[in-house]
């Protein structure tokens, strides 16, 4: 049985640990490339790109698209406004909170649900809740400072909308930040002396003490529904925006904007090669100018500009602001070349020796164009630099090199094929070191009686002749769709196994080392055929097997 991407052979199974042991011996503290997911990138600070469209989105008081290309630095961008702003940042006159789990939404639905703004409002104030919570304990004020009905009605929303900040787990995550040295043992205490209202522990340092008296009385408050009448829930919101920033006021530092930071809608099977459904999801946020126009609250969308012209379709652009992220190479020498001071940022973050090139691991007959080409073929994608860089890296230890060796052509070259296979699916009839020349697959002829198979790879929908076929699974429709950029070619199994399963599970395999087997492959390819391939044939019509060589897409056009 054969093992594709992470076999549990000794060398593949230890290849996590040689590329970290490698970049050790030339001082690295880890792996530069090993995450293209912003969200689990922990030095995400020291190398992100502050673009000059960045400081109109953080200070800019209004709601905004911010349309960029997958893999483009959406997610990154958002995650850096919410570092700089509160409760991040307790000087800053704005409160951000990120909403990105369209899970309630979507994973339930084969089709996109027609969503109103109710039934946002429960998930929108529910994140924010716990965020304006922090913000407010952050301030470090005693309860004297607020006034009671203040209190009153931020339990009320805490009651309706996050009841679970109140129990004994989250009070330890709200007293933990006060006084990081206390041990689990003493917040478990503390939390339980906010649920029981007993005397506070002696001996405790004075912001944590200032916070646990803070929590404690919002304990014992009686809710307060809010004064103003709640007629919509446009009109709800702007009661939660009013009251989480009257609070927030109360500190030195007035704070005067809640931002919401709308990410991630484009992360689900039915949303990530549709644009009517990702417009279907996002259409009451979009399309509602009341609640756009929120005062004191600004919306910022971060969207994929695959999805830009649908998006824009429903979107009120008349009244937003508009914003595109590109990573396109400068036409002048004039102009900052970004993609560049990203790879250079990300080799000097993680290293301690001052190497700020990637060319400076490299064999010398290739140090001078190994920068070029790897944002060549990243084409303007800082997610495709980061997953070359670390197949490159995985090529080179795969034979356990030694301490100190230098990267080499042939590891490049092996690298490029398997990137290629994996991110682009294209067919390289000439590899060069720098500009590799492509070509798009052809049509295959169709068989007399046999319906043309074609994918709609925007939409996702998949025809055979005249008629829709049903919507695949995950895994299914990513091979075909694999298969259908190369219809006519063959394509081998392990060709498959780094197209299908590694941008599906990318890190997970590597963590767990799990092995992709052909008996995996060979099950996938049954399913697939048995939903593709008409009813009354009794051999495969669509996907031929080639014997000892691989599989290839006939009859697709």
């Amino acid at each position: 049985m054969t093992a594709h991407r992470f076999s549990p052979n000794p060398t593949e199974k230890s290849l996590y640990g040689h590329i970290l042991s490698w970049l050790a011996s030339w001082d690295f503290g880890g792996n530069p490339f090993e995450s293209w997911e912003a969200s689990r990138e922990p030095w995400l600070g020291r190398y992100f790109i502050r673009r000059p469209f960045f400081e109109q989105l953080l200070s800019t008081p209004k709601s905004t698209l911010v349309f960029a290309p997958r893999g483009g630095g959406k997610s990154a961008t958002r995650i850096m406004v919410e570092a700089e702003c509160r409760p991040a940042v307790p000087t800053s006159p704005v409160l951000a909170v990120s909403f990105t789990d369209f899970s309630p939404f979507i994973e339930s639905h084969s089709q996109p649900p027609r969503l109103t703004l109710a039934d946002y409002l429960p998930h929108l104030i529910g994140t924010a809740l716990p965020q304006a919570l922090n913000a407010v304990i952050g301030l470090q004020l005693p309860i004297s400072e607020f006034h009671p009905t203040q209190i009153g009605e931020l339990r009320y929303w805490l009651d309706h909308y996050a009841p679970y900040t109140l129990g004994a787990q989250y009070l330890c995550n709200l007293i933990r930040p006060a006084d990081p040295s206390l041990d689990d043992e003493m917040l478990a205490l503390l939390a339980a002396n906010i649920q029981s209202e007993n005397p506070l522990p002696t001996g405790l340092d004075e912001r944590a003490t200032v916070t646990v008296r803070f929590l404690n009385a919002l304990r014992s408050t009686q809710p307060i529904a809010p004064c103003s009448p709640v007629a919509s829930p446009s009109q709800e919101m702007r009661a939660f925006v009013q009251l989480a920033l009257g609070l927030l006021r109360c500190g030195p530092v007035p704070c005067n904007m809640l931002y919401l930071l709308i990410d991630g809608v484009d992360e689900y099977t039915l949303t990530q090669e549709s644009p009517d459904a990702s417009t279907e999801v996002l259409c009451a946020l979009l399309g509602n100018v009341h609640f756009l126009e929120i005062p004191e609250l600004a919306v910022k969308f971060f969207l994929p500009s695959e999805q830009r012209s649908a998006l824009e379709h429903i979107a009120r652009v008349d009244r937003l602001d508009v914003i595109t992220l590109t990573w396109e190479s400068p036409q002048t020498s004039d102009e900052p070349d970004y993609l560049r001071q990203l790879l250079r940022r990300r080799i000097a973050a993680f290293n301690t020796r001052g190497l700020i090139g990637l060319g400076e691991l490299c064999d010398p007959a290739m140090r001078r164009w190994i920068d070029d080409a790897m944002l060549e073929e990243a084409r303007d994608s800082p997610r495709n630099l980061i997953r070359l860089g670390d197949l490159l890296f995985a090529e080179h230890c795969r034979d356990l090199p030694d301490p100190g060796s230098v990267l080499l052509p042939t590891e490049w070259e092996r690298a490029l094929t398997r990137f290629r296979a994996t991110v682009c699916g294209e067919v390289q009839v000439q590899q060069t070191a720098i500009s590799p020349i492509t070509v798009a697959a052809a049509p295959t002829p169709s068989s007399p009686g046999i319906p043309c198979l074609r994918v709609d790879l925007r939409s996702g929908r998949v025809f055979r002749g005249t008629e829709e076929l049903p919507p695949l699974a995950d895994l299914e429709y990513r091979l075909l769709a694999f298969l259908y950029r190369r219809k006519g070619q063959i394509c081998t199994k392990d060709e498959i196994a780094l197209a299908v399963y590694e941008p599906k599970y990318g890190q997970l395999i590597r963590e767990k080392d799990s092995g992709i087997s052909d008996e995996t492959i060979s099950r996938l390819l049954y399913r697939l055929r048995q939903r593709i391939d008409p009813p009354d044939q009794d051999e495969p019509v669509y996907v031929k097997t080639i014997k000892g060589r691989g599989y290839r897409l006939d009859n697709a056009g």
